[in-house]
């Protein structure tokens, strides 16, 4: 194949070992603006998270390169001289650590603090920034505004990471068990966590929210949502109507409107694609087809028929752990990062805003790729980066993955022998190496011209209309029950979910979060295909096997 990178580019490893390019959360370059905020945060919530559960891995290092975010393991106890020695006092008090945190279930205590604490806490400083309209602020309270910004989001990338371990380790260390017990697959164990992440289904929960109730309780709100006016103009009229539809579409707004689509500032927020947002509402409040109840009910006594009858009651304690903790993935990415990523792209383009009506940018859109401190610069008057420069970055984060090495630096190293490790930090540490496995891990391809297999993740067979997903943007021209074909998903994508037939992906594994929101809508999914945004024509006539984890084009 041809190398598409130009001929100046070169990637070389940013440091000794072996690195991994994460193809599951970023697909193209990072902005200068979010690879100086987000490898911060990761890397300090991941050490506070990991140093909870007695974990041996320290960290998770993650550098850009070229903007292409590459990864490292970072083991506890490395040194500049080497490991630490098994019998060191910090590695044992690592190795205790482990102990106590699952003889005391310590995710309980975090989920209780995220809830009753960190959430609502957030929330708040959320709503706070969100309150300030930047392009009302001279420039010097602009400045401060973008500070205050960049401080913050990075703050929420932080308490996302914290929070990691709570939610791999009891449901991690539920599948470790079970699928020894029974030799069942992680994705089929997995269905028996369905209906514990309510927020992955947001306003098509199974007890309808106040929004959903009030449009469907007011005709004339709903001949408002089903006009065939503008997207923009409808939400506009929707919240302007009196009584509880206007007030309840105003707080819906206001709580998901700034939300990120994606994990960087160059990906667009919610308000910015409202024909998604109008047919969305417009899917659950139609409301979706019964499930059928009988099969995952047979599904639920299939599986635990399957464990030997000594493991049942230890089966029943794990999973009983694992259903409470289990909306906390999608529960932290929704209110930490996810609308800290949108407030932060707001601020941003309020900079390129005021530089443009100054004549120093053509296009408000290129702050986009400058970094924090280069936009103080231009806000105070600096001439770098310059217009050229700008437009060569917003250039070159058009390449995307594939078009990068896939890894970099020496082999990956192998896996750590937890066996010689005690029995509790062995088991905290396999519930999460097999989780992580099974959330990035993807099968090899299997395509031929017109079919492409991936990992079954929700049951059931689909045919639809295919709706191929590139870009954010793409996601207003998804119409109810279609076929959402897209390289990845992330927790932004929910506001279309209600519409669609199946969803498919080209990556992740049986626990990432495209597998989740379909068990959870209880719609036919397949991911980790690799291939199927490349072989699946946009409006083709598809047939979604997710039971098989096949995908057939059928016109």
């Amino acid at each position: 194949m041809e190398n598409p990178l130009p001929p100046a580019v070169t990637f070389e490893p940013p440091g000794p070992g072996h690195w991994e390019l994460d193809t599951v959360h970023i697909q193209r370059p990072m902005t200068p603006f979010c690879a100086a905020m987000l490898p911060y945060g990761l890397r300090q919530g991941f050490t506070e998270s990991s140093a909870q559960y007695g974990l041996m891995i320290d960290h998770m290092r993650i550098v850009p390169v070229h903007g292409f975010p590459y990864s490292q393991v970072i083991p506890f106890g490395l040194t500049p001289q080497g490991m630490l020695p098994p019998t060191h006092p910090d590695v044992q008090n690592r190795l205790k650590r482990a102990e106590q945190a699952l003889e005391a279930k310590h995710w309980r205590e975090e989920l209780r603090y995220w809830r009753d604490e960190v959430k609502p806490a957030a929330i708040q400083a959320h709503l706070a920034l969100q309150d300030v309209e930047p392009t009302a602020l001279d420039t010097p309270a602009l400045t401060a505004h973008l500070r205050a910004i960049t401080a913050h989001l990075q703050e929420m990338a932080r308490l996302h990471h914290r929070f990691n371990l709570a939610h791999l380790v009891p449901v991690g260390d539920f599948l470790v068990h079970a699928t020894a017990w029974t030799g069942k697959s992680a994705g089929d164990l997995a269905r028996l966590l369905k209906g514990n992440s309510a927020v992955s289904t947001q306003l098509a929960s199974r007890e309808p929210p106040a929004l959903v109730r009030a449009l469907r309780e007011d005709a004339a709100a709903r001949d408002v949502l089903h006009s065939n006016d503008p997207a923009a103009h409808i939400l506009q009229a929707l919240q302007a109507l009196p009584g509880a539809v206007g007030e309840r579409m105003r707080e819906y707004l206001r709580d998901v409107g700034h939300r990120s689509l994606g994990y960087d500032i160059s990906e667009p927020c919610v308000r910015e694609v409202p024909d998604a947002l109008v047919r969305g509402l417009r899917g659950v409040v139609a409301g979706r087809a019964e499930e059928d109840t009988a099969a995952e009910t047979r599904h639920q006594a299939l599986m635990r028929e399957a464990v030997p009858a000594e493991h049942r009651a230890a089966f029943d304690e794990l999973l009983a752990e694992a259903r409470l903790v289990y909306g906390l993935r999608d529960d932290r990415n929704t209110y930490t990062d996810g609308w800290a990523v949108g407030l932060a792209r707001r601020a941003v383009l309020a900079v390129g805003q005021r530089l443009q009506a100054e004549g120093r940018l053509p296009d408000a859109a290129l702050a986009l790729d400058a970094g924090p401190e280069e936009l103080e610069g231009l806000l105070a008057g600096a001439s770098t980066p310059t217009i050229q420069e700008l437009r060569r970055r917003a250039e070159w984060r058009m390449k995307t993955h594939t078009d990068v090495p896939p890894s970099l630096g020496t082999p990956p190293p192998p896996s750590p022998p937890l066996d010689k490790l005690p029995p509790a930090a062995r088991r905290v540490n396999q519930a999460v190496f097999f989780y992580m496995g099974h959330m990035f891990g993807s099968p090899p391809a299997e395509t031929t011209a017109t079919t492409v297999k991936g990992l079954p993740v929700s049951p059931g067979i689909y045919e639809g209309t295919a709706r191929v997903i590139r870009e954010q943007t793409d996601l207003g021209r998804i119409e109810a029950g279609d076929v959402l074909i897209a390289t990845t998903t992330s927790p932004y994508f929910n506001v279309v979910l209600p519409l669609l037939g199946a969803l498919v992906t080209d990556r992740g594994g049986q626990l990432c979060h495209a597998a989740i929101v379909t068990r959870e809508y209880g719609i036919p999914g397949i991911v980790g295909t690799r291939d199927a945004t490349k072989l699946v024509r946009d409006g083709a006539r598809v047939r979604v096997n997710g039971t098989t984890g096949e995908l057939q084009v059928l016109s």
